[in-house]
């Protein structure tokens, strides 16, 4: 079934189980809460358009060209609400909508978490419906900006994989240590995700299966997480020009040129492609200090999808109501650059050799960011922040970036953010 199709029915499911249960017990096992983000963010080049992430088009923009930013503050701010009704001790229903600059902007994409959630015994877990993606050690709260101490997660992990939710099912067991020192929790979820983010001037559909399975440890001050996920991608992207002429001169038998085409084709399709992703992740909270770190590889079936080793660490102090902090971060694609293996020319399609490689280098990572800031907690449910990030980007690195300057020099882009958040 469609994913749009799969949505209209988990959110009137989702709908009348909450609201028709809740008026006719008259009871209070119902909870609204949420969060919100008010940010101000700036860069420093005029050919370059910074994104927190790949379902994110700047205003102004289209395929080729970048006019000026009118909407700087679009780009980190955010607002989420989650309804939670507790049937009774073992079954729960929850919500979440999260409404955040994307792509699309509509309830299927907004639509985070409608799931019904049974607790069989205390240390089983199972969900149904749309439920948060779990590969990060912060997927549960990467949009709620109050939970970490950053203006947002670091972009060179988080900001690669247009992945949020699935429509499908999870499973979870905790395991509690004898002696009371700490748990272990084990989970598997399958499903189907489907999200829309820009790819040129069109949009795209990313459709997937997906197979994910983490197991974390928390004890003490120490949060650990390891996890893997198989991503089978169902859609195409909007490269149906590009494909057409590549197979065209592939068919045509040219010593070289046909070979090349066959292969540039191969690493081009996006539908029948597998992303394997592995992560492990550790987060250290004593009230004073907070390190954390990830590390991650994605291995893809296919070199335009994106794919590489992506890693930060971060180190901050708490200072009564401030905590400064710094962040170092890096994502590299696994794959060089690629250029002309042989010269096109010769039969009169350079200017195609030469575009099709460019689209071949477009979803490329190669980028390290420095990220310095301080957060200032004010009131209870409230923190004022303020950051700066310094990104150093390689040639041909820029897949998380929009830019109308030539791909293939290095750069160094600052961006500045000042932003509030709060929770209810």
């Amino acid at each position: 079934m469609h994913v749009k199709r799969r949505l209209i029915l988990f959110v009137s499911a989702a709908i009348a189980a909450v609201t028709g249960p809740l008026q006719a017990s008259g009871q209070s096992d119902f909870r609204v809460s949420g969060y919100g983000t008010l940010a101000l963010t700036h860069d420093t080049r005029s050919g370059s358009a910074f994104i927190r992430e790949l379902t994110q088009r700047p205003a102004g923009t289209d395929g080729t060209e970048l006019a000026p930013r009118t909407r700087p503050w679009l780009s980190d701010s955010r607002l989420g609400v989650q309804a939670l009704y507790r049937v009774n001790p073992t079954v729960e229903l929850m919500a979440q909508l999260s409404i955040r600059d994307q792509e699309t902007v509509d309830p299927d994409n907004a639509l985070e978490w409608a799931f019904v959630g049974v607790h069989p015994e205390p240390d089983l877990h199972l969900r149904l419906g749309r439920v948060g993606y779990d590969a990060f050690l912060m997927s549960d709260y990467r949009q709620l900006g109050y939970a970490y101490p950053w203006v947002r997660p670091p972009v060179e992990f988080y900001g690669w994989l247009p992945v949020y939710s699935l429509n499908g099912a999870d499973i979870a067991y905790r395991i509690d240590d004898a002696d009371g020192t700490g748990t272990w929790r084990v989970k598997a979820q399958l499903g189907n995700s489907g999200t829309d983010f820009p790819f040129g001037a069109a949009s795209y559909e990313f459709d997937s299966d997906i197979l994910g399975l983490t197991l974390t440890r928390e004890s003490g001050p120490w949060r650990l997480r390891a996890g893997y996920s198989r991503i089978d991608i169902q859609s195409e992207a909007p490269l149906g020009e590009l494909h057409a002429g590549l197979d065209t001169i592939a068919a045509q038998g040219i010593p070289g040129i046909s070979a090349e085409a066959a292969d540039l084709r191969r690493n081009m399709s996006y539908d029948g492609a597998t992303i394997r992703y592995y992560a492990l992740g550790a987060a250290y909270n004593d009230g004073r200090w907070l390190l954390q770190g990830e590390l991650g590889l994605a291995d893809t079936s296919a070199d335009m999808v994106s794919n590489g080793a992506m890693a930060y660490l971060s180190l901050g102090r708490h200072l009564g109501d401030w905590t400064p902090y710094a962040v170092l971060s890096r994502v590299e694609s696994h794959h060089a650059p690629r250029g002309a293996r042989t010269d096109w020319g010769t039969i009169g399609q350079a200017a195609f050799q030469e575009l099709a490689l460019g689209a071949h280098n477009s979803t490329r990572f190669e980028q390290t960011g420095l990220s310095l800031g301080l957060r200032w907690d004010p009131l209870p449910q409230s923190a004022v922040k303020l950051q700066w990030d310094r990104y150093f980007v390689g040639s041909d690195g820029y897949g998380l970036w929009w830019t109308s300057e030539s791909r293939d020099e290095q750069r160094e882009i600052d961006v500045f953010t000042l932003s509030t958040e709060f929770i209810f």
